[in-house]
């Protein structure tokens, strides 16, 4: 019989040791954000269509530049982005801030991108992160 309690207690001692490292992880998150925000180098999402020797995806590009102005419309804002060309086959950076919109808005924005771009291998997309050549 002490043998199972001892067990439960064992169990429950690393229950409450994982939920403990999880709300660590989330603080940890929540204040990265905060912080890259505050850092007018980072910017909140970056798209980058680049090329492997035979171009840049433009299909995806002219696909995203259509939903960003359908975006901006649908939404009533006009979403601020630095755009850097680079390389020599059309390779360029999107580097958004999105200041424009609350963190709830951010988060679907990038969600919808990420939904519209999933199929092109040459594109990377980032959270926090500089913007090439800015």
């Amino acid at each position: 019989m002490s043998s199972l309690i001892y067990k439960i207690g064992l169990f429950l001692l690393l229950d409450l040791f994982t939920i403990s490292c999880i709300d660590s992880k989330k603080i940890a998150e929540n204040t990265l954000d905060i912080e890259n925000s505050k850092n007018n180098s980072i910017y909140r999402f970056t798209i980058s269509f680049f090329s492997k020797g035979g171009g840049t995806d433009r299909k995806a590009r002219s696909e995203f530049q259509s939903f960003l102005e359908n975006f901006n419309k649908k939404n009533e804002v006009n979403l601020q982005f630095i755009k850097t060309t680079w390389g020599r086959e059309g390779e360029v950076d999107y580097c958004f801030k999105l200041d424009e919109l609350n963190k709830k808005k951010q988060i679907a924005f990038i969600k919808e991108c990420e939904d519209l771009l999933k199929d092109s291998k040459l594109i990377h997309l980032q959270e926090f992160a500089e913007c090439k050549n800015h």
